[in-house]
């Protein structure tokens, strides 16, 4: 009889441990992997931007939706920012989307991104807000010269360096997190490692054009009744998002110096590495001053570059002012 129930009992035994391991199979967790949005910006939080809406899905679902007070005061997010998708399950579609808004309570920027989790990692995927995506009014665009931001298609696109372009992000393309991803990264404009930065001052509106000491800067009058000549700059090892650029200048013989007006716009990539913005107002009367009196006089505009590691450049460039008003 014992030998008999023994192998029984044994038999029984196995089929039950068996049971529970595959219990513990079918119940176990999928894997899981963390993805971290690293947020910059072009816009000076609590001066430009004052509040961010963080719309973020996983699956198309609602993962959270708040509205964050921009701001450099305790309390306040700053740029660089980020907002995580904690141990989300491999494979997942993760979306977020920002929106920011000015101090009058009207859209300033809209940035949609969408990648999927990738399981057993923790990595990193940079949104830019950056002023070429900058909504803008038809009175503004008049007035600035500088188009907004173009319409896109919202499911499939997003505004990136002034235009429509996918907001999907391939998770081949996710970079491993580390603390240090706001400003140890290189760009078109700087690479990692760079040499000393480049600014060379030129001339030019809707393009960078090179300029030779002495050349003719046409004076031209702006929509609000001041008076400019257009500036351009070309630029080399210095962020291409988040710098701030100056321009400012003198016309030694009236002893007039030019305050500088400072811009943050995003650079757009040339040949050899290098990278450019035009556009760019050198504002004759902004200190006061005749017009007619800097009419044939020799105006040295200075241009500065300061990017977001702190690295500066400066440039110069001198022209002669044109003997009549466009």
């Amino acid at each position: 009889m014992t030998s008999l129930v023994l192998p029984l009992l044994r038999r029984i035994a196995f089929i039950a441990l068996a049971v529970v391991l595959l219990q513990h199979v079918g119940c176990s967790e999928p894997p899981t992997g963390t993805l971290i949005v690293g947020v910059t910006s072009d816009f000076r939080a609590g001066t430009d931007l004052v509040r961010l809406d963080v719309l973020m899905t996983v699956d198309g679902e609602t993962l959270s939706d708040t509205e964050i007070a921009i701001g450099t005061s305790a309390g306040k997010t700053d740029f660089p920012a980020e907002f995580g998708f904690e141990d989300v399950a491999d494979g997942s579609e993760l979306a977020i989307t920002l929106i920011g808004w000015d101090q009058l309570g009207e859209q300033r920027v809209v940035r949609h991104m969408k990648t999927t989790a990738v399981a057993d990692s923790k990595n990193l995927v940079r949104v830019h807000l950056e002023s070429l995506c900058m909504l803008r009014s038809e009175a503004e665009t008049v007035e600035t010269g500088i188009p907004g931001a173009p319409t896109c298609n919202e499911t499939s696109q997003t505004c990136i360096a002034g235009a429509c372009s996918t907001a999907s992000v391939a998770a081949t393309n996710q970079q491993p997190y580390t603390s240090d991803w706001a400003t140890d990264f290189g760009d078109a404009c700087k690479p990692v490692n760079a040499a000393d930065p480049i600014v060379t001052v030129g001339r030019g509106q809707s393009d960078y054009l090179a300029a030779e000491d002495y050349e003719l800067g046409q004076i031209e009058a702006g929509p609000q009744g001041g008076h400019h000549i257009w500036v351009a700059a070309r630029i080399k090892n210095l962020h291409q998002s988040g710098s701030i650029t100056e321009v400012g200048g003198e016309i030694p013989a009236l002893g007039l110096s030019v305050t500088p007006l400072k811009v943050i716009f995003t650079f757009d990539a040339d040949e050899g590495g290098y990278c450019k913005i035009y556009g760019l107002r050198f504002q004759l009367d902004i200190d006061g001053g005749d017009i007619q009196t800097m009419l044939n006089q020799e105006a040295k505009v200075i241009v500065t570059v300061t990017d977001s590691d702190g690295d500066t450049a400066t440039g110069e460039r001198w022209f002669i002012l044109s003997s009549n008003i466009l």
